[in-house]
């Protein structure tokens, strides 16, 4: 706990905008530093003699501008600045519209507090050498938790923690698809689908969609048309359309997946945006599902934990087929790997 307590005399306007300056003033002149916690609302303004109501006012406008982070049970915390980001005007400015990057909400200093403890707790060692194949069984009880407050049913015993979305995806297609297969997709899909067509030689094939997703009878003709046991989708806020599909729309779906004996690869890597949340297609069809969620798009880029479930039928599979690189002899490759 910090005794900072801003001085607001000589600063004009509404007393809630005076703290806030006066903190950024602060921050700036290095007399506040990020991590440093603030006194209780109540505490604060008992010293500056304000309102409560003010106080909190204050605090929340702070919290508007990326000043301070509350969180609940530990108090409220000075966040660390980002440096200023060039305009869109400048000429080096650019945007990737190929990846979605989450905005700065202090997750910084969140995620530099959790690595600090573990470091502390001596817990740092049993993370740097090889984990079980399904990674440790807190980190996917913790994705569990995690998923349920999405609404999602799952089982740690069926959960894989991977290194990326991608890797998930990749290992999930490597199952059930080899290359020269033709693989179900919307008709604008994920570039990272599209990369792992090209590295794995698998063939993609677009569904016609609609405002509300994958259109029921343009899927059940392609199926019928191409012969394709795999489709892979996104029911939430769609890459790169944003489209989000509704309950009926996820139940007809399912139903025409089961009805050719096909399987599902679900990328659910924004359903933590939609409240309340809606079930995913997979839970309608677990069986022949395998469903994808990750942290990169939630909590920040370089946290690679994502979870894949797969059908308990393949919960033992590890390989993962793919073509072999151009230049190498396909002979010299495991059976198993050519497939």
């Amino acid at each position: 706990m910090t005794d900072w307590v801003p001085a607001l005399a000589s600063i004009e306007g509404p007393r809630y905008l005076a703290f806030v300056l006066a903190l950024e003033v602060d921050i700036a002149s290095g007399r506040v530093k990020p991590g440093m916690r603030l006194l209780p609302q109540r505490d604060m303004a008992q010293r500056l003699e304000l309102s409560v109501g003010t106080i909190s006012k204050a605090y929340a406008e702070a919290e508007q501008r990326g000043l301070i982070s509350g969180e609940v049970g530990r108090g409220t915390f000075v966040q660390r600045r980002r440096p200023e980001q060039r305009g869109l005007g400048s000429s080096e400015a650019t945007i990737n519209l190929a990846l979605n990057v989450p905005p700065y909400t202090g997750e910084d200093d969140v995620i530099s507090s959790v690595l600090a403890e573990i470091v502390a707790d001596g817990e740092m060692s049993n993370l740097l050498g090889y984990l079980p194949h399904q990674g440790l069984l807190r980190h996917r009880e913790a994705m569990v938790t995690w998923l349920a407050s999405l609404g999602v049913t799952a089982d740690a015993d069926h959960l894989f923690i991977t290194h990326g979305g991608q890797h998930a995806l990749s290992i999930a297609l490597g199952m059930v698809a080899g290359p020269d297969d033709t693989v179900l997709t919307e008709s604008y899909t994920y570039s990272g689908m599209l990369a792992l067509s090209a590295q794995c030689g698998y063939r993609l094939h677009g569904v016609a969609t609609d405002a509300s997703g994958l259109i029921p009878e343009s899927l059940d003709r392609a199926f019928t048309e191409t012969r394709a046991r795999v489709l892979y989708c996104m029911p939430t806020l769609q890459t790169p359309t944003g489209t989000v599909m509704p309950l009926l729309r996820r139940q007809a779906i399912a139903e025409i997946v089961r009805k050719h004996d096909a399987f599902l690869l679900e990328d659910d890597a924004y359903g933590y945006l939609v409240s309340p949340p809606l079930p995913p297609v997979s839970q309608l069809i677990p069986e022949r599902s395998f469903y994808i969620v990750v942290f990169a798009n939630s909590r920040a880029p370089a946290l690679r934990m994502p979870a894949r479930m797969a059908p308990e039928a393949f919960g033992d599979r590890r390989s993962m087929r793919c073509a072999p690189p151009a230049g190498w002899p396909s002979l010299s490759w495991p059976k198993w790997w050519r497939g």
